[in-house]
């Protein structure tokens, strides 16, 4: 059995001893009957994945080698960029090879065991979990993503491997008031908690880095690992004060100055916005404002005519320094071609938040730190002379921070779908073309922080 390329969590070796992880190794799953369960549900940096990942090592070469298993993350990428170097890092490379073929994957041991790779395809919920024929357990990786009971029994149906001395499916991630929740806290599952600050292995000072760049309710759930229900207004730290006491701000629609367009727009209904930076040394200042300066809203008209207008009225002179939008963004329309390949023919190329910045918690957090952040600025406004292209009456962006609230505890979405429902005032279209502009140009450091800490 080759030794692990890390500090023993037990505190051998001289270093300091992990007391969650030690409590995961420790669960008696060969105790349970059927499939056991064991959830990790902690903060970020606080050794999840490496837990998961120390108890496939003491199984692929202890309990039962050669017994076929498998890794699951949220995306493809997620194995490359997560799983493998966190691998790499715990066991000598000559004791595994990966096989490339068939994608996504699988690592054999040489022990024996192999390990199928498996993406969750979190961004594309039509698309079937790709399972092989039948293994003794697995890992889910940041499961509380997305989630989705469907593909959690999807794959735990795939766990009924028989003559092993345990079946198990474990769940490794940060905690979310959703369906992941309502999973753990089912009888017989076994849940272990575990602070940011637990891990021994990870400096304060980088905790107390990502601590900075995130509210009290988000400290709670990110890094102390707690479950946070939102409730109320969404955007209540939203003031309709003059800047810099407020978000509102002098400065309109500036022809000389670059601006930066944020796009949700489909079939039917949509919005769009343009931002423009204010600051004492634009671009450089780190403490310039975004201002909404345009927006418009899309009325039941294909995306052509309402890019024309955009281009017609704004960018004659100048392109779009920044182009946003949602992921479907890539996607073949019911009456055309996807709105990024017309956006591209344009000359316009568009971004779209991917990874942990296309979670709409995660956008949440990163919009609310621009509207008021910890040290009080607020970065994020709109103007007072804003431009609007749409209908006489409430609608929009304003209309938005003043009244959207959070859904009805038992929702499962991070934010209210009242599009069928409030029409033209709705506040999921106008919200959307803002997050998707913020977490492309204002990502979050703990979204983007090296997971393989973790």
């Amino acid at each position: 059995m080759p030794t692990l390329g890390v500090y023993s969590p037990w505190g051998g070796g001289g270093g300091p001893r992990h007391e969650p992880v030690c409590q995961y190794l420790s669960v008696d799953r060969a105790g349970h009957k059927g499939i056991s369960s064991t959830h990790f549900v902690g903060g970020r940096g606080s050794a999840k994945t490496t837990a998961g990942e120390q108890l496939l090592h003491r199984i692929a070469y202890h309990d039962m080698p050669g017994a076929p298993l498998f890794w699951s993350e949220p995306r493809e990428a997620d194995l490359q960029r997560v799983f493998l170097p966190t691998l790499e890092k715990l066991v000598p490379r000559e004791h595994w090879e990966f096989i490339g073929t068939p994608r996504p994957g699988r690592i054999r041991f040489s022990s024996g065991t192999v390990v199928d790779l498996i993406s969750r395809n979190v961004d594309n919920p039509r698309k079937k979990v790709g399972i092989g024929p039948t293994y003794a357990g697995g890992w889910v990786d940041e499961a509380a993503e997305k989630f989705t009971i469907n593909r959690w029994n999807d794959l735990k149906n795939s766990v009924r491997l028989d003559g092993v001395p345990y079946r198990f499916l474990d769940s490794l991630s940060t905690p979310v008031m959703n369906g992941y929740y309502e999973l753990c806290m089912r009888p017989g599952h076994k849940v272990i908690h575990a602070s940011s600050y637990d891990n021994p292995f990870i400096s304060k000072d980088a905790i107390d880095d990502m601590v900075a760049d995130m509210s009290e309710t988000f400290v709670a759930q990110e890094i102390q690992g707690q479950w946070i229900r939102h409730e109320g207004r969404v955007w209540q730290s939203f003031s309709e004060d003059d800047y810099p006491a407020g978000n509102m701000h002098d400065a309109g629609w500036d022809e000389g100055r670059p601006w930066h367009l944020g796009l949700d727009i489909g079939q039917g209904l949509g919005h769009w916005q343009i931002w423009q930076y204010h600051g004492m040394h634009y671009p450089d200042d780190k403490r310039r404002v975004a201002v909404v300066v345009v927006e418009g809203m899309q009325r039941h008209q294909d995306i052509q005519p309402v890019l024309d207008l955009i281009k017609t009225e704004y960018g004659r002179n100048r392109i779009p320094a920044t182009v946003a939008a949602g992921a479907d963004v890539a996607n073949i329309g019911a009456t055309g071609p996807p709105p990024a390949r017309i956006l591209n023919e344009m000359g316009w190329p568009c971004q779209w938040p991917q990874g942990e910045m296309s979670e709409k918690s995660a956008q949440h957090q990163c919009m609310k730190r621009l509207i008021h952040d910890t040290t009080g600025a607020r970065r994020w406004n709109i103007s007072k002379n804003i431009r609007r292209h749409g209908p006489v009456g409430t609608w929009g962006i304003l209309n938005c921070m003043r009244v959207d609230s959070f859904p009805e505890p038992g929702v499962r979405s991070w934010f209210i779908k009242d599009k069928k429902e409030a029409r033209e005032s709705n506040c999921e279209d106008p919200r959307d073309s803002m997050l998707y502009l913020a977490a492309i140009k204002h990502p979050l450091l703990w979204a983007t922080y090296d997971r393989q800490a973790a």
